[in-house]
């Protein structure tokens, strides 16, 4: 049996995927269809994307930095950040479009 090579996806296609899932006119699920993509690898780009999200408009440099040097937050209790999934948070999201 041949084992299946890893796909690599480039940055473009990544944010594009997470521009989509942030407008919430379409459920992860039906995304990972349309991109052939696991739904699973679409939510994790999207919470890394989303905890990024405030360097870029940093004008502080050591923020970048310290975020190379340290690389992303981890969230330990998980549950806790589930308000960040409802209808209420996304729909604010997609209205800055």
């Amino acid at each position: 049996m041949k084992k299946k090579t890893r796909r690599n996806h480039d940055a473009s296609f990544k944010t594009r995927v997470v521009l989509e899932v942030i407008k919430a006119l379409k459920t992860f699920a039906e995304l990972g269809s349309e991109f052939n993509v696991h739904p699973n690898q679409i939510r994790n780009w999207k919470n890394e994307f989303l905890e990024k999200a405030s360097v870029v408009f940093s004008e502080n440099k050591d923020d970048k930095e310290e975020l190379k040097r340290y690389g992303r937050a981890e969230i330990f209790n998980t549950d806790q950040g589930s308000q960040y999934t409802s209808e209420d948070f996304t729909g604010i999201l997609g209205s800055f479009e």
